[in-house]
């Protein structure tokens, strides 16, 4: 489905789908709290947590390094039940 690993930078944690994927950008607007929104990236509050959204599918939370809580964040964005 897809995997959480830390940042390059060290900075936070980024989970991204196993396959290439194209998020629907319209749900993620219409479920969840947006921040910033510039088109092809959001950035949301979920869980008390920032997340930045790409379309492609990668998301990068910056805010916990909680990784059951970017699991439950992931799978909510995904979709995953």
């Amino acid at each position: 489905m897809f995997f959480i690993k830390e940042c390059k930078t060290k900075a936070g944690f980024t989970a991204t789908p196993k396959k290439r994927l194209k998020l629907n950008m319209d749900f993620v607007r219409k479920n969840f709290e947006v921040l910033q929104d510039a088109g092809i990236v959001i950035v949301l509050k979920v869980d008390g947590e920032e997340v930045i959204v790409k379309e492609y599918g990668e998301l990068t939370v910056k805010t916990t390094k909680d990784k059951k809580k970017i699991m439950s964040i992931a799978k909510k964005i995904y979709g995953v039940k």
